[in-house]
């Protein structure tokens, strides 16, 4: 197995468990969407094909999976810890900002699932 075979299958592992989309790789690497779809789920397509030649977008790809495969083995509770300090420390958001925004998240989305 090549090293694009474990990318596939790492990337597809975090897809079937929800914790990662198309769309957000497309949006965090620059690569077109079609072009993920086509490396992830046809059998044969390298990333060396179409718009992945570009060797930022393969590095990010790379990059993206491993932070995510290496975040799953933290425990929820760490990571949560981390994000609050990301928002806390980079962003300067309170820690009563945060808990208003998702308040507020909460209970939109608790209106939204009435309507469903």
């Amino acid at each position: 197995m090549d090293k694009e075979d474990v990318l596939r299958e790492r990337i597809n592992s975090l897809i079937d468990n929800e914790l990662l989309s198309v769309e957000m790789l497309q949006e965090a690497t620059g690569i077109e969407k079609d072009s993920l779809e086509k490396f992830l789920f046809e059998n044969g397509v390298k990333l060396s094909s179409d718009d992945m030649k570009d060797s930022q977008r393969r590095l990010r790809l790379f990059g993206i999976s491993d932070c995510l495969i290496e975040g799953m083995k933290v425990p929820e509770d760490e990571r949560v810890k981390g994000i609050i300090d990301v928002l806390v420390q980079v962003y300067g958001m309170s820690l009563k900002m945060i808990s208003i925004k998702a308040f507020m998240d909460i209970l939109r989305t608790q209106s939204t699932c009435q309507y469903v």
